[in-house]
């Protein structure tokens, strides 16, 4: 049975809603919401996000978190 962490969920939401300030770009951003999520209880092995761009050469951009390495980004 999974255990979380009430308290440290709650962290996350007010940052989160806070507009997760102390994340400078979206990789700091997807990587200290992962970190977050472990601490809260959740056990995360790796998480992608694929987010499409109106950009006419570049469909979109993926962001991989994998736990004690920087979040890999890629644009397809």
């Amino acid at each position: 049975m999974l255990a979380m962490n009430a308290s440290e969920l709650q962290k996350l939401t007010d940052w989160l809603i806070d507009g997760a300030r102390s994340a400078a770009s979206p990789t700091l951003m997807l990587a200290e919401t992962c970190e977050r999520l472990v601490q809260a209880g959740l056990p995360l092995w790796r998480v992608g996000i694929f987010v499409r761009t109106l950009h006419p050469e570049i469909y979109g951009r993926n962001f991989i978190w994998k736990p004690g390495s920087e979040v890999e980004l890629g644009t397809v």
